[in-house]
């Protein structure tokens, strides 16, 4: 991303996004209980577990990181394009 678009996701993530999701609040609290409790239940297993359970979050967030920034930049071109028809 250039640094304008940078800052226009951060904008957008800041001041936008949870607006948006007004109506999905409880299932995205719902989602991250579920997340919580999953990650209790793998650290009670051990280390290992946890250590698994830690780098599987940590690609999931990467991942989902990526996808977001890539549905952003589409939104933001399909609106450029927009605004100039």
């Amino acid at each position: 991303m250039t640094d304008l678009q940078r800052a226009l996701y951060q904008f957008a993530q800041e001041n936008r996004v949870y607006s948006l999701l007004h109506t999905e609040q409880q299932e995205l609290r719902e989602g991250q209980k579920l997340v919580q409790e999953a990650r209790a239940g793998l650290r009670a297993l051990g280390d290992k577990a946890a250590g698994l359970a830690e780098k599987m979050e940590d690609g999931m967030l990467l991942g989902f990181s990526i996808e977001q920034e890539a549905v952003f930049l589409a939104g933001l071109a399909i609106g450029l394009e927009l605004g100039r028809g």
